[in-house]
């Protein structure tokens, strides 16, 4: 339904892509799934840690950081984990993540933030009582 609805609003080709934990679960979620119709079967596309090369090369990380990202999620339990994430970096990755510099973009997002940030005990009660016969979001925040 989610490729659908994106083929159809962006008027694009859509693919499926699993990023699998192990070639066992990439084997699983590999299998073509059948949509129903005759000859409707998607068949995503996944891959496995032993798919994804292992950047330990700084100057190779900074020439491509989404590959040494995808790196480092799937090497991390492997014998090159402290390769291809060394601590320095780890660090710095945690640092980043925790500064709460992002800024959240999407309205749900701005609002489900809004619920972990908020440290006032009435206010998050009254969004408790509020959510119960909300149809919206906006009737919860208002």
């Amino acid at each position: 339904m989610y490729l659908a609805t994106l083929r159809a609003r962006l008027r694009t080709p859509e693919t499926l892509l699993g990023l699998c934990p192990s070639t066992r679960v990439a084997q699983w979620c590999g299998q073509p799934i059948d949509l129903g119709h005759p000859g409707w079967h998607l068949r995503p596309l996944v891959v496995d840690p032993g798919q994804v090369p292992a950047v330990t090369d700084p100057a190779e990380a900074g020439r491509s950081p989404e590959l040494a990202v995808l790196s480092a999620l799937a090497h991390s339990e492997g014998p090159e984990r402290d390769k291809v994430l060394p601590e320095a970096a780890r660090h710095h990755l945690e640092e980043l993540m925790t500064a709460g510099t992002y800024e959240y973009r999407s309205d749900f997002a701005r609002k489900y933030a809004r619920i972990l940030a908020c440290t006032d005990t009435e206010l998050l009660n009254t969004w408790i009582d509020r959510a119960i016969p909300a149809d919206t979001a906006d009737e919860l925040f208002a």
